[in-house]
């Protein structure tokens, strides 16, 4: 199992179906490394689901160009919403546990 510092301290936000986590090490293994080190390639990623692979490339190559698509357009519209203000998405995130929070402590003085 890959550890969360291996990613460089991130790690999937989102459990996703077909995740590769449990495959980076083979996949590791057929990545260009000096290519990318280099600047003579960036990194493309067409199905970056939880963004395994995504976080252990930029972990390893700081500030490598890299491109990521997935066909849901809700994950890229999430991916997009980090990239562009991530404080506003972990505002909105703890505003959303806050109100979770509410509805059970509500439920559960009905119990």
């Amino acid at each position: 199992m890959v550890k969360e510092e291996e990613l460089g301290g991130c790690k999937p936000f989102v459990k996703w179906a077909g995740g590769k986590r449990q495959l980076l090490p083979e996949i590791e293994a057929r990545i260009p490394w000096e290519a990318l080190r280099s600047g003579a390639c960036g990194y493309v990623e067409p199905f970056v689901g939880g963004g395994a692979t995504l976080f252990r490339v930029l972990a390893r190559v700081p500030g490598v160009r890299a491109v990521v698509n997935d066909l849901s357009p809700r994950l890229m519209g999430a991916y997009r919403a980090i990239r562009d203000d991530v404080g506003a998405v972990i505002e909105r995130l703890a505003g959303l546990e806050a109100a979770s929070m509410r509805r059970g402590r509500r439920r559960r003085s009905f119990s």
